[in-house]
């Protein structure tokens, strides 16, 4: 009896269990295979390890690689046993033209199913034959998304497994193999005739959330001692030595975050959590700065009744970071007196500024005219959070990255005139800067507002916003938000107004450390001339201390709604100095802001000229030829001759007398001339103003 039970263990590949079961690494898999990919392996990183490339490793040359930042999925460095792996969210996947056997083939993989997850495609061609995880776990082998094997067992979520499909092209039976133990046998209709790959994923959805350790792919079917030898070898790489101490972390930045500077001109770096490993003496951070160590603390852990059913010893701890252009790395370990084990890291962190922006499409300022310019203003330190997609998949895509100046609504897109401001920030000032962008193009202000019921609400604007602010740990610290809105639409100055103080209001109460709001006011364009909402953008910061307005008018390169690049630029390179100011203590103040008027006064009997004074005595104005055709006397045009300008006064000349009784400066679209001060802002257009 027990030989032939030494047979029967023998004959079947061991489960993943640890150091009881591992003695060495194996050197390497069975040989021959056509895809091999191994998370510690070579791959390309974003800031955040984003994955946009793995490659293989079987020298075939079939990398599997992703474009879409908020589809990539995430090297999380300690995640198998203190080892790497892929985390695919169930939005994410990686793929390759060609690579994928059309005939006879094994599939290995080594993963892990996400708690509370449905499972998905794991290794597939995108419309032939897949493996996935189906409901409950259970594997599954498809033709076309029509399973042919199914598994009578399911994968545990949480748990480590090996999971090999074979598949005989002969007589088209497929197998399925679970921790070394036949699982399910089927047989397909037809051969798979797709030789594309997706890991991660199908074309038509079902995406996996899990991790991903390993892959092999052989165009063959392994027999029983490859298949064994595979499992052996998965095992004994990824689970030799002991278990890996299990430690939950309830506060710990992102790799690639950017931590907002307080007073001092530096940050903090905040950790804590929950050691679940027993027997362990300290938990010890260490911060360092370009590779060098520039923190550290080591405190002791005294376990209690926090954890229930295992012990459990809670930890906290802040570490100094400085406002600079330099990556810090965070690593936290556990002592148990004899060996100390790494169970954290997170690279590319750095401390800045974080500015958030909301808007219609000149807020998006995406890349129009398909110029491809503003990717010089892309830099390393200046990065964005997320995706400002308008769904509710934003959840799928928590990660920082570089920001993008090209695209919209996408990954880390921010736009060509927030890049630019940012990167203008970043260099005169040496210290990283995040611009997080929730823009959408063409939408009302009424599309902005918060539910008040449920703050987050991802089916709203504000609310996918408001989730993204929070997730990237900025809530309570952004001091700033832009506001580019309103080309759409049709309101009353009172009505405007009315929702713009119902939506800031919105901003104070959840952006704990906003401080500023930054209001464009828009120029005339995108088929509309609405002047209501004008004239109440040009009044907010009277009625609001917070508020900074902006002009948009004498910005060159205006095709009528939106900017070319060149216009983009100017919009950034105006933004920058007011922020300079109000962050930074700049002195370049003069004449930053723009043109505003205080009254407007008849200066002869015959009222046949109008003085026009505006807020700053300082300004020298200048006035542009042709301004004049921009000019309203009780809103009939072309009754302004010419202009004058005197210090922060505009002397008008008038056709003929009048008797009209208010004046609009209404400026255009597109370009041409205008009122601006002596660096070239523009005058705040304005309305029915009553003339003195």
């Amino acid at each position: 009896m027990g030989a032939v039970l030494g047979l029967l263990l023998a004959a079947i590949a061991p489960q993943i269990q640890g150091p009881a079961w591992s003695r060495e690494p194996s050197a390497a898999p069975p040989r021959g295979s056509v895809l091999w990919l191994r998370a510690g392996g070579e791959r390309e990183l974003e800031i955040s390890n984003l994955v946009s490339r793995w490659k293989d490793r079987s020298g075939q040359g079939i990398d599997l690689e992703q474009a879409d930042g908020a589809e990539k999925p995430y090297l999380a460095s300690l995640a198998m046993n203190g080892r790497p792996a892929l985390h695919f969210d169930g939005n994410d996947w990686l793929g390759s033209s060609t690579g994928a056997p059309l005939g006879s083939y094994t599939k290995v993989a080594l993963l892990q199913l996400d708690p509370g997850t449905a499972g998905g495609h794991v290794l597939s061609t995108e419309h032939g034959h897949g493996l996935r995880l189906g409901a409950g776990g259970f594997a599954e082998l498809t033709e076309d998304s029509v399973p042919f094997a199914v598994a009578n067992i399911p994968v545990s979520p949480g748990r480590p497994a090996v999971l090999i499909a074979t598949y005989d092209a002969g007589p088209g039976v497929g197998r399925l193999y679970l921790n070394g133990a036949l699982v399910g046998t089927g047989w397909a209709v037809g051969d798979n005739a797709d030789g594309r790959v997706r890991l991660g994923g199908l074309a038509s959805g079902e995406p996996f959330s899990g991790l991903v350790a390993e892959i092999l792919v052989y165009d063959r079917v392994l027999d029983i001692d490859e298949r064994r030898h595979a499992s052996r070898y998965l095992n004994r790489r990824h689970f030799f030595g002991a278990p890996h101490p299990e430690v939950d972390f309830e506060t710990i930045p992102s790799d690639g975050q950017v931590i907002q500077r307080g007073a001092g001109g530096g940050g903090d770096v905040r950790i804590d959590g929950r050691v679940k490993a027993a027997g362990m003496q300290t938990i010890d951070i260490e911060l360092l700065r370009d590779g060098q160590l520039f923190a550290s603390s080591s405190k002791p852990l005294v376990y209690n009744d926090l954890c229930t059913g295992q012990p459990c010893a809670p930890f906290s701890e802040v570490l100094p970071i400085q406002a600079e252009l330099l990556n810090y790395t965070l690593r936290a370990y556990v002592d148990d007196g004899t060996d100390r084990t790494l169970v954290a890291e997170r690279i590319n962190l750095v401390c800045g500024d974080v500015y958030l922006i909301e808007g219609q499409s000149n807020a998006m300022a995406r890349d129009s005219h398909d110029e491809y310019l503003a990717t010089a203003d892309e830099s390393p330190w200046v990065r964005s959070f997320g995706s400002g997609m308008v769904t509710s998949d934003v959840v799928f895509d928590l990660h920082w990255n570089q920001a993008d100046a090209l695209t919209r609504n996408r990954h880390g897109s921010v736009g060509a005139w927030a890049t630019r401001m940012g990167s203008n920030l970043a260099t005169q000032y040496q210290i990283p800067i995040a611009l997080i962008n929730g823009a959408v193009g063409t939408t009302l202000i009424a599309q902005h507002q918060r539910d008040d019921l449920d703050h987050e609400n991802l089916n709203t604007i504000y609310g996918r916003f408001l989730y993204r602010v929070r997730q990237a740990g900025v809530m309570d610290s952004a001091p700033a938000i832009f506001w580019y809105q309103g080309e759409t639409e049709i309101m009353t100055s009172a009505e405007y107004t009315a929702a713009f103080t119902e939506l800031s209001n919105a901003w104070r109460e959840d952006f704990g450390g906003l401080e500023l709001i930054y209001l464009f006011q828009i120029r005339e364009g995108c088929g509309y001339v609405d002047r209501g909402v004008r004239e109440s953008q040009r009044k907010a910061a009277s009625l609001f201390r917070d508020i900074r307005t902006m002009s948009t008018t004498a910005i060159s390169e205006h095709d009528g709604c939106h900017y070319w690049y060149v216009g983009y630029t100017e919009i950034a390179d105006r933004m920058t100095l007011p922020v300079a100011r109000d962050f930074h203590g700049s002195l370049d103040t003069h004449e930053i802001d723009p043109p505003n008027l205080v009254s407007a006064t008849f200066t002869t009997g015959a009222q046949d000229q109008i003085l026009l004074t505006f807020e700053d005595l300082d300004d020298q104005l200048v006035w542009e030829a042709g301004s004049e055709a921009f000019f309203l006397l009780d809103n009939v045009q072309m009754q302004v001759l010419s202009g004058s300008t005197m210090g922060n006064t505009i002397l008008l000349d008038l056709v003929a007398p009048t008797t009209a009784q208010s004046i609009s400066y209404v400026g255009h679209p597109l370009p041409g001339p205008a009122i601006r001060n002596a660096r070239g802002v523009g005058a705040l257009t304005f309305f029915d103003e009553p003339i003195q």
